[in-house]
């Protein structure tokens, strides 16, 4: 039985960018009750070029649950001849569960891919379709038994 603390990071699409708006609402309201970040709760969101920055020239990673509803995003750019993570966000009701750390890490394995400046050249924004961003390859989906998730 697939449940709704598994999750599969893919790379992301033009098509889900929509949904990661609503998660990065949503993700951001979360600092609305703290003092000195009550700002972001209600601030400005990465509009759709941003986004297609990632897609174009850097990384847009998505993790699903299970029933491939997505839960959370990574968006990485270049800058400077590096990989910088730009944004990464979790909806509220799957924080705590892994997602994020997922996502950090296939963030981590993308930009040692591309910007291992010792390694032979790649691909400048993809990595090969079989290229292990978490542990498994990609499309794997990963769960309970492979994400540690830690009680507060």
């Amino acid at each position: 039985m697939v449940t709704d603390t598994e999750y599969l990071i893919r790379i992301g699409t033009w098509a889900d960018i929509p949904r990661l708006s609503e998660i990065e609402r949503d993700a951001a309201k979360r600092f609305g009750g703290i003092k000195g970040y009550e700002f972001c709760a209600d601030g400005a969101i990465r509009d759709e070029h941003e986004f297609q920055r990632g897609l174009d020239d850097g990384c847009l990673l998505v993790g699903e649950t299970g029933a491939g509803t997505i839960a959370g995003f990574a968006l990485l750019w270049r800058v400077d001849g590096n990989a910088h993570l730009t944004e990464l966000n979790v909806e509220r009701r799957h924080q705590g569960r892994g997602l994020g750390r997922l996502l950090a890490s296939a963030s981590e394995t993308w930009a040692r891919a591309y910007f291992d400046h010792t390694a032979p050249a790649r691909s400048p924004t993809r990595p090969p379709p079989e290229y292990d961003l978490v542990g498994g390859r990609v499309g794997e989906r990963a769960g309970a038994d492979s994400v540690r998730t830690e009680n507060a």
